[in-house]
């Protein structure tokens, strides 16, 4: 369930929704009796699958709660509302470390204090037995105060306590900064594994980006698994080997070769630190792509004129030139189209929300490569030198954590430079595009639809402007939005598979939101012909518990497109969830004896039937 805009929900009344992700939505929320904002954090629907989920949530929340220190945003209050549990946290303004990322590189004083701060937070949640397992730049707040905050303390432990569907298949983490050993599904997690984690930020932080990247989550995950970590050096050779000797031992694939603390780890990347000449610590880097991922990466840029490497390109230059005087994007090769479902089961089996959903960026951008060879850099979104090569741009703020996020005092209103644009360039596609994105990140909603509509009437429908739209819903967690506006998209381009495709993908990352039922049922009135909006109510209503709806759907499905893997996949999960062992391992090995399915789907169901015979597998192997 969702709660309304104006609904008194406990003792706090709700004041406005800030962001959404698979497992949990996030209000704003005012408390009378002690005049002051709290942020309210409400777990999904789909986790009240589990009748012991109250007890394990009061539990776990209790275990949080006692969390008390100056960079750990503190919960204030758990309760339930209508049968719905939910967090109560400080509501702190700010940015998450993420948007700052996005502005520009940290200096060097900037990022030890915010290495401390972080490192503070969790050796005392350490001393205190918990574990955060979820440690990326969207987690770490900055107030404009120069506060530093770790959020989300403890959000991953309670989603992944109970016994539904969800938790007993979901692996907590982000893929790219997901340990090795969560990875594999390990449940003996102990401090190496937010070390592991915290050591990924690091990198990001002195390198300019993280250490692995694809085009799947399965092939990051693999890679932090299997592949040795791309030496800090030699990707930025600015990087003293003294830091790169910090990083190299935090993100060893053992736990035990890694620092034995976060207090020892702190320490040495302070030490380290000292050696570098005061500057900024690294500009955001071209992301190669991962030893596991199929594509030839292009080289890295290498930047030798700064104690790291050079500040960020200022992106306000960039948005006053002319529209034909912008520099385009390089030529790319036309990619061959992956199947959708190589990636997007990973939704289905609980893979699914804010643990993959900001990972879905990329692989939408990886989709939009067919549309599109030559579309202009959007003057918002892309800041990068004629001739530079792919870039992976920096995400944009987005409201995912209990905080509002407002640009720092000091820095140029996005708002007011976006509409210049817009004023200076109207008939400019991408100038529209670059304004609906800023309206969107400011709460403006029906104003950010009115300028993407107006991009995609200049642009005459052209299909790069639906997918970098759905790029950036993704990124902001939103993808019952991007799902409502890439149908109009995929009505203007029926023959476009990449829409289609990155459609496909999205629904399957959205079956556990609040309200996605709706948008497949438009999707289907749209689409009579279409089985994967079947295919998604199917395992929406799967993850809710409506077997008879399920199968249902998957029979319409069935009828449409008898030949689509996912249909056997969902029936096997259905035939599972009705205690029908035999006829489960009967539809998985329908998967696995198709040579033509990529190797992730039929690792999905390989594991499957190994669960069902009692000889699990690792979360992920090494696949064909």
């Amino acid at each position: 369930m969702s709660f309304a805009i104006g609904e008194s929900v406990g003792p706090y009344r709700v004041l406005a929704q800030l962001g959404q992700g698979g497992m949990a939505t996030v209000y704003k929320a005012h408390h009378a009796a002690l005049d002051r904002y709290v942020a309210i954090k409400v777990l999904h629907a789909a986790f009240k699958e589990d009748p012991t989920f109250i007890a394990r949530f009061e539990r776990e929340a209790k275990v949080v709660a006692k969390l008390e220190h100056p960079h750990i945003v503190p919960i204030y209050d758990f309760a339930e509302h209508e049968g719905q549990p939910y967090l109560v946290m400080k509501y702190i303004e700010g940015e998450t470390l993420k948007a700052r990322l996005a502005r520009g590189a940290l200096t060097i004083e900037e990022g030890v204090r915010l290495v401390e701060a972080v490192g503070a937070a969790l050796a005392h949640a350490h001393k205190q037995g918990i574990l955060h397992r979820d440690i990326k730049p969207s987690n770490v707040l900055l107030t404009p105060d120069c506060g530093i905050f770790l959020a989300d303390f403890g959000l991953a432990r309670i989603a992944a306590a109970g016994e539904t569907t969800l938790s007993q298949d979901m692996m907590v983490g982000t893929p790219q900064y997901i340990s090795p050993e969560q990875a594999q599904g390990m449940k003996d997690l102990d401090a190496g594994t937010d070390i592991y984690s915290f050591g990924v930020v690091l990198y990001e932080l002195v390198v300019g980006r993280v250490p692995f990247s694809a085009d799947t989550p399965f092939s990051i995950i693999h890679d932090h698994i299997y592949s040795p970590l791309p030496p800090p050096r030699s990707i930025n050779l600015k990087v003293p080997e003294s830091m790169e000797r910090v990083l190299l031992k935090a993100l060893a694939k053992n736990r035990e070769d890694r620092y034995r603390d976060v207090a020892s780890l702190v320490a040495a990347f302070r030490e380290a630190a000292a050696e570098v000449t005061p500057g900024v610590m690294a500009e955001a880097r071209p992301a190669t792509i991962s030893p596991s991922a199929r594509t030839p990466a292009p080289p890295v840029a290498m930047a030798t004129d700064a104690p790291f490497a050079a500040t960020l390109p200022p992106k306000a230059a960039e948005a006053e030139k002319p529209a034909e005087a912008r520099p385009k994007a390089a030529p790319k090769e036309k990619s061959k189209g992956r199947p959708w479902w190589q990636w997007a089961l990973v939704g289905v089996v609980g893979l699914c929300g804010c643990l993959f959903l900001l990972f879905a960026a990329h692989l939408v951008r990886n989709a939009g490569q067919e549309a599109t060879q030559t579309a202009q850099a959007s003057a918002a979104l892309t800041a990068s030198p004629a001739g530079a090569g792919p870039v992976v741009t920096p995400p944009p703020a987005t409201p995912l954590s209990p905080t509002s996020v407002h640009p720092t005092a000091g820095v140029t209103d996005p708002i007011h430079a976006a509409e210049e644009t817009v004023a200076t360039h109207p008939g400019d596609a991408d100038a529209h595009l670059g304004l609906a994105q800023v309206y969107y990140e400011a709460g403006r909603l029906e104003d950010a639809k009115a300028q993407f509509k107006e991009a995609v009437r200049l642009s005459n429908n052209r299909p790069d402007v639906y997918l970098r739209m759905a790029e950036g819903l993704m990124r902001a967690d939103d993808p019952l939005l991007a799902l409502e506006l890439l149908a109009p998209g995929i009505a203007a381009n029926p023959d476009n598979q990449a829409l289609k495709d990155t459609a496909s993908g999205i629904m399957l990352l959205s079956v556990s939101q609040d309200g996605a039922l709706a948008v497949y049922e438009d999707y289907q009135n749209r689409f009579p012909d279409w089985a994967m909006p079947h295919v998604a109510a199917s395992n929406y209503y799967i993850q809710h518990g409506n077997l008879v709806r399920a199968a249902r759907e998957l029979e319409t499905a069935r009828k449409l497109d008898p030949d689509n893997p996912a249909i056997h996949y969902t029936q096997g999960n259905l035939y599972e969830r009705r205690g029908d062992d035999v006829a489960a391992v009967a539809e998985y090995e329908k998967v696995l004896a198709d040579p033509n399915i990529p190797g992730p789907l039929r690792g999905l169901a390989q594991q499957r039937i190994d669960k069902i015979h009692g000889t699990p597998l690792p979360a992920v192997t090494k696949l064909p």
